[in-house]
């Protein structure tokens, strides 16, 4: 018997954004599929961005 629990890999998604820059920097990992949908809204709820990726 394994003595090790098995660890599940669970899609990320971190974003920091820099008033520096004035820029937000976005990484996502343990993604599957080859399409994907980004969308950024504002406090309010208002959409501001959008990308999608075939």
């Amino acid at each position: 018997m394994n003595e090790f629990p098995v660890q599940e890999s669970h899609p990320n998604l971190y974003v920091y954004y820099s008033p520096q820059w004035q820029t937000a920097f976005i990484n996502a990992n343990q993604l599957k599929g080859t399409k994907g949908h980004l969308q950024v809204f504002d406090a309010m709820g208002a959409g501001v961005r959008g990308k999608h990726e075939n």
